[in-house]
Order: structure tokens, then sequence, then C-alpha cells
């Protein structure tokens, strides 16, 4: 037996492949068959964020230069038309353009370089003298109008977010069921909810209930908040409104199954909160697949390393990160995060721009009811609008 490993040990050592590639299924909504001749052909598990990239993550190692790249993933509104490439190079990743020469997001969008497309049938010994590892990322185009579409999970797909449920009565930040209720009847289907854990360990939705928070949901401020539990929080009303537990809010995904929901971790007890999440779902993966986690800060995404089984994410990035934007796309792709969130007065063209050239999905926060800036940023590649009062309608007219 030990000789036998020997020889295993030996062969991987001999054998061991030129290029490592890493497909990216960049939402595929289904897994195709395939008949390359790789020697390792299946899902990889990914200890980090998720058990599994967000964009399909599947590891393929090659075996000779004859072999040829083939479609591994389809869509069921895309056509696929090839790969982009990256890899790392140092600290950030590199893109590989037409010119054959490697640039990150930032210089492809500054010096107006395109990606080169590799086709999907083109011989493997194309990506021969990109490195040890390149990451293959899958590019669509639309079935209609065979436009490039930015294929992403139907969690991405929505221009608006109603912010806390939306607005209601006056009031913002309520997470209430009567804001809910009036958001979806006036057409949207994303939401952002706020998650907080109360001091008998239960996850109810709201922004907080001490004095501040108080003030800004519009619920009336007590002492005996100090201590609030899950039964003092459901008696409260906030503007007359009823608010709202995790419970709640399933029932009210299974009624709706169109809808999609933003989880605001906020910077406290995430671990604890994801944990209640997954018990709340019953480990759920279909309405789990409709949850998008977002957390404030690098250091949440590393806490959350090992208990994160969802497939959507987001890291929300101050303006300090304005002028490092590679450091965070960096970070994004190393944490199967496929969507950035920036307040809407730090986005302008440029940083728009470089962040859709590294391919993530882009979500401003947190427009009342400006529709013409709301208009100007989705011009500029802005995926999702969060926002109070913006209503679908407004932006047809």
């Amino acid at each position: 037996m030990v000789y036998i490993r020997k020889i295993e040990q030996w062969l991987q050592k001999v054998l061991k492949p030129e290029v490592e590639i890493i497909y990216l299924g960049n939402g595929a909504t289904d897994i195709c068959g395939s008949q390359m001749s790789w020697r390792e052909n299946k899902y990889q598990g990914k200890k980090g964020v998720g058990t599994l990239y967000p964009a399909v993550y599947q590891k393929l190692n090659r075996v000779s230069d004859n072999d040829k790249t083939e479609v591994l993933f389809k869509h069921n509104d895309g056509i696929f038309v090839g790969y982009h490439v990256r890899k790392k190079v140092n600290k950030s990743y590199q893109w590989y353009a037409e010119d054959g020469k490697w640039y990150t997001s930032s210089e492809l969008f500054e010096n107006g370089k395109k990606k080169r497309t590799i086709a999907g049938n083109e011989k493997i010994n194309t990506v021969k003298e990109m490195g040890e590892k390149v990451y293959l990322v899958a590019q669509w185009e639309n079935t209609e109008n065979r436009e490039r579409m930015q294929a992403g999970y139907p969690v991405f797909c929505h221009e608006l977010m109603a912010h806390a449920h939306g607005a209601c009565g006056g009031l913002t930040y309520t997470n209430t069921r009567e804001a809910l209720e009036r958001s979806y009847k006036e057409g949207y289907r994303y939401f952002e909810t706020d998650v907080a854990l109360t001091e008998d360990g239960k996850l109810v939705l709201s922004h907080g209930w001490d004095e501040k928070s108080c003030g800004i949901t519009g619920m009336e401020y007590r002492e005996e908040f100090a201590h609030m539990t899950r039964e003092l929080f459901m008696q409260q009303r906030i503007g007359g409104m009823q608010v709202m537990d995790i419970g709640d809010l399933k029932n009210f995904m299974a009624e709706h199954p169109d809808t999609y929901f933003e989880i605001d971790l906020h910077r406290s007890q995430s671990a604890e909160k994801v944990e209640l999440l997954q018990e709340a779902f019953g480990r759920d993966e279909k309405i789990l697949n409709r949850l998008l986690i977002q957390a404030e800060s690098r250091k949440i995404f590393e806490e959350l390393e090992q208990s994160c089984p969802f497939k959507n994410y987001q890291l929300v990035l101050g303006k300090e990160w304005k002028e490092k934007l590679e450091e965070g796309i960096t970070f994004a792709f190393e944490h199967g995060i496929e969507t950035i969130a920036m307040r809407y007065s730090c986005l302008d063209e440029r940083t728009v721009g470089i962040l859709k050239e590294a391919g993530l999905n882009v979500m401003a926060y947190t427009i009342k009811n400006d529709v013409k800036r709301a208009k100007e940023l989705l011009a500029m590649g802005v995926d999702t609008i969060c926002t109070d009062e913006i209503k679908p309608a407004d932006l047809r007219e």
C-alpha cells in the first residue's frame, strides 16, 4: 500500500499540468454535460465565504495542448460566446486584452483597452503562456438582441431595491409589513431588510432600537428597550404599522416566490445572524438563493468564512475605497463576491466603469426620490438603485 501511494505521488508530480484552469459560470442557470478529456471534472468546494463561488466554480486541470475549451454552462436568457481571461499578478488581478497584454480593470477603463474573448472551441494552448493559474469567465449575449449581457442570478437583475421595505406613511427605515406590502403592490420585487438580534437570541427585522435608531425609524423609544426581547419587539408599532421577525419574512417569501431580499447584517453579531437565517429558512437552498447577504466590511466576510453557505454576497465599499478600487475588486474575487455597494454620491463614470470592467455588479445606495439621478446612474452602468420612494413606474416615464 505504501508503494502504491508513492507511485501515485510520483505520477502526480510528473503529470502536473502546466496551466490550472478555473472556470467561472458568471450567472449560468445550469451545468451542461461535458465530453472534455480532463483529468478532473467536478465541483470543487472552496473554503471561504460559501461552499461554492456564486458564479459556478469548477476547477479543471489541463491534460495536453490538444484539449479544447468547451461550453460547460448554459443560461436560459443568454447565448454563450466565449471566455474572458484573468490571472492574479502580485496582489491584484489582470485581464488578457486583445493586444495580447495584461491590464487591471482600472487600466482597461483608463486606456480604452478591450478584453480578448477566447472562443469556446479554441485549443487550450491559447492560454498556455498565460501563467500557472488562469480564470476563464463565461461571457453571454442576449438571446433576443444579441447584445453582450451582464449575466447574473435573478437577485442581481432588478433596477430598483426598496430600502428597508420602502417608504410608507411618510416614514423610512421601518422594515414593516405595511411598507413591504405597499412596495410589492407598486411593482418592487427586490427589497432591502435590516436584521437585528434581540437579547433572547431571536432574529427580527429592524434598524435597531436604541434612542438614535428609534429617532430614525419612528418607533417611540422606551428605556426597557435596553433589554429588548422578541416578545417586546413584536408588541411595538411604527407609525401604526406592524413590525416583523424572520418568520414573517419567510412566510412573505413563500407567498411571493418572485421576491428577492438583500439582508443587511450591519456590523455586529454577523455569524450568529447568519446561523439563525439558515435555521429560519430550514437551510432550504432554493429560498436561501433568493437572499443577498450584505456586509459592511472585509473583516465581517472573513469572520463568516466557515459559516456562510449562501450563493449571493455584496460588499459595501465606503468613499475611502474610491482611489483603491483594485484592492476591493481583488478581495471580491477572492471571496466569491459578485456585487459591490457604494453610496450614490461616490459613484461617477470612472468608478462605475472600473467595477464593470471587473465584471462586478454595482448597487448605489440610498436615493430618496431623485429620479433624474437614478436614471443617470443606471445609464452609467449601475445595476441597482436602492431607494426610499422611486417607483418602477417612475423610471418608465
